[in-house]
């Protein structure tokens, strides 16, 4: 595996995106606090920005200080509301969004696309 590649396939992703846990602290929540929706809500927009990242999204593949054995892939996503960044690693054949939020760096895509930091 190379920190330039995904680890996950982005097709069998999405095939699971509906299902995907979404991590509270950094993704729920962060997502509540920026677009002022529900935590319901902000859990179905997670799924759906996941959804909706094209392999040219692609930002790196991230070992995970938690389990060194977990690589998460990163994407960087700018749609109607501005800029994302997405972790996300598949267990087991189950998808963990483990973060959606502004990026607190630019984060430079696959495809050459500058997703720019988000300002507190």
């Amino acid at each position: 595996m190379s920190d330039n590649a995904p680890t996950y396939s982005l097709v069998e992703v999405q095939r699971v995106a509906r299902l995907a846990t979404v991590h509270r602290h950094k993704a729920t929540r962060l997502i509540v606090e920026r677009l002022g929706c529900s935590e319901p809500t902000a859990e179905a927009l997670a799924r759906g920005k996941l959804a909706a990242l094209k392999p040219g999204n692609f930002v790196k593949a991230d070992v995970q200080e938690f389990n060194p054995k977990i690589v998460a892939d990163v994407y960087g996503l700018i749609d109607e509301d501005g800029g994302w960044f997405i972790k996300f690693y598949m267990e087991n054949g189950r998808l963990f969004i483990l973060s959606c939020h502004g990026p607190r760096w630019d984060l430079r895509c696959a495809d050459g696309t500058v997703v720019k930091e988000q300002q507190p």
